[in-house]
């Protein structure tokens, strides 16, 4: 369904204008943060910042930022993602480029960056990032130190082709690896980190998030299945250095079962965060 074009009686639409009629029909619509969306489709188009737009609200748009800005409202209007509509969502200081293909990286995904850079790590320790999505979280570790070697996987040839962009953008070298979790993996690893689908289906979500891969988000299990199946993959193929590190997403009422599961494989839960949880290798 289409926003309803914003028209004035006067044939001349300010900054101001725009903002109020677009931020009232977001509301209408059931956007959380409508004034904060439509500011930011603001920025987008005229290539000014929040002050300045607040700044000059009687600045008069041109007819081609009337039609950009439209075509925007209109998606946002219909429940699609901002980071979709933008093309790309900042992580850690970065943007990456996403699409329907990838999950829309979140801020608190960020606190994995943190604890990681705590970690006392040989130089060129090793790091594999299991599903990957847009490779936020791999190409950030890398950019951060180059001297770290960072693998990716992801069992969607889609999501690995985004990520590979991203990672070029970034002049980030990474090991990319098409797989099921680890079946198509190798080796030992330093750290294994995992932000992988763990919400239940039986939860009711917004509608963006209806627009979000599935595959991304949702798992069975009560959320649990895939984590859980990482995890013994990671004892079967004894693929965690010793005192290595595992570093999960999850919701937090979901850690406690994760770090009983952990801990009947010698994993032992070091740091807990929001969402985070960091174990290490102690057998």
């Amino acid at each position: 369904m289409p926003a309803k074009n914003i028209k004035s009686v006067h044939q001349r639409i300010t900054i101001g204008y725009w903002l109020t009629q677009s931020i009232d029909k977001l509301a209408i619509n059931g956007i959380r943060n409508p004034r904060l969306d439509c500011l930011v489709m603001m920025e987008d188009v005229t290539k000014k910042n929040k002050s300045h737009l607040l700044a000059n609200l009687n600045t008069e748009l041109t007819k081609d930022q009337q039609v950009q800005l439209g075509k925007m409202l209109d998606r946002r209007f219909n429940r699609e993602p901002l980071a979709y509509i933008r093309g790309f969502k900042e992580f850690y200081g970065i943007n990456f480029q996403v699409n329907p293909d990838v999950l829309i990286p979140r801020p608190e995904t960020e606190d994995i960056i943190d604890i990681i850079e705590n970690i006392k790590l040989a130089p060129d320790a090793t790091i594999l990032d299991v599903g990957t999505g847009s490779g936020n979280i791999a190409i950030t570790i890398a950019s951060r130190n180059k001297l770290l070697r960072v693998s990716a996987t992801d069992i969607s040839s889609k999501a690995l082709q985004t990520a590979k962009i991203n990672a070029k953008l970034n002049n980030a070298k990474i090991d990319f690896i098409q797989s099921d979790l680890l079946k198509n993996v190798d080796g030992q690893f330093d750290v294994i980190v995992a932000n992988l689908p763990y919400v239940s289906k039986r939860i009711p979500t917004e509608p963006e998030l209806k627009l979000e891969p599935s595959t991304a988000i949702f798992a069975e299990q009560d959320g649990l299945d895939l984590i859980l199946k990482l995890i013994d993959q990671i004892y079967a193929k004894n693929i965690l250095a010793n005192s290595g590190w595992l570093i999960i997403e999850s919701h937090s009422h979901q850690h406690q079962e994760i770090a009983d599961y952990c801990s009947r494989f010698g994993l032992k839960l070091r740091q807990t965060t929001n969402l985070i949880q960091a174990f290490q290798l102690t057998m």
